[in-house]
């Protein structure tokens, strides 16, 4: 075990790190007056990025990870799609158990930015799907 944290120590300062920003921030703001803060932080340029990058959340990224592995080694392939199997069917059970509205249904008032064009769902928010399946690959990676 020492050996796996000593060969990824960076990979766990980063994790580390993440934790503590994220708790910091959790302990100083509340769910919505953070949400609103980086929402109001937006850009055109920022919309048309984030309109594609969402799409690395997406399945889609992890079935295509999981054929570049076939390729790369027959295991590691079966591993990813197993793990990503796995984490995408608990991802679904805690959405249907929790049913979180989306910040369209929480955030009615109009003082949301909403990029134009994508459709909007308005339950199913937690946990975040993009956030696991991101997770789930970066782990694995």
């Amino acid at each position: 075990m020492i050996k796996i944290i000593k060969e990824n120590r960076i990979f766990f300062i980063l994790c580390l790190l993440w934790f503590i920003v994220g708790g910091i921030a959790l302990c100083v703001y509340d769910k919505p007056t953070f949400s609103l803060w980086l929402n109001k932080n937006t850009s055109p340029s920022k919309d048309v990025f984030f309109r594609y990058a969402t799409w690395l959340g997406d399945g889609f990224t992890i079935i295509f990870a999981c054929i570049f592995l076939f390729f790369v080694k027959y295991r590691y392939a079966i591993t990813a799609t197993f793990i990503s199997f796995l984490s995408g069917f608990f991802i679904s059970l805690l959405k249907n158990y929790y049913n979180e509205p989306r910040p369209s249904m929480y955030f009615k008032s109009g003082e949301v930015h909403f990029m134009e064009g994508l459709k909007l769902y308005q339950w199913h928010s937690f946990p975040s799907g993009h956030t696991a399946a991101a997770f789930t690959l970066y782990c694995l990676f």
